[in-house]
């Protein structure tokens, strides 16, 4: 049994993005986050993985690297589900 809810994780830290992160504005990380999430979103409907795996897709299509991908999905799932603006 886990000793955590993965929905009480608090939200995403920019260093968990990696070192090319760390000096980012608030806003340029936001908007790379929306823009992952958005990625996710879509990816879930298509169907094409179980989001289980959706991290090795975020590694690809947004070349960041492994820690940082699974990072993203947490997020993602974290917020899931998002309103549309």
């Amino acid at each position: 049994m886990y000793d955590f809810d993965p929905r009480e994780k608090p939200e995403l830290d920019r260093t968990e993005l990696g070192p090319e992160w760390a000096h980012a504005s608030q806003g340029a990380v936001d908007t790379f986050v929306n823009d992952v999430c958005d990625y996710l979103d879509e990816l879930r409907e298509s169907g094409v993985t179980n989001m289980w795996g959706a991290s090795s897709y975020v590694e690809d299509e947004f070349g960041v690297g492994r820690k940082p991908a699974i990072a993203l999905c947490m997020e993602w799932q974290r917020t899931f589900p998002r309103k549309k603006s």
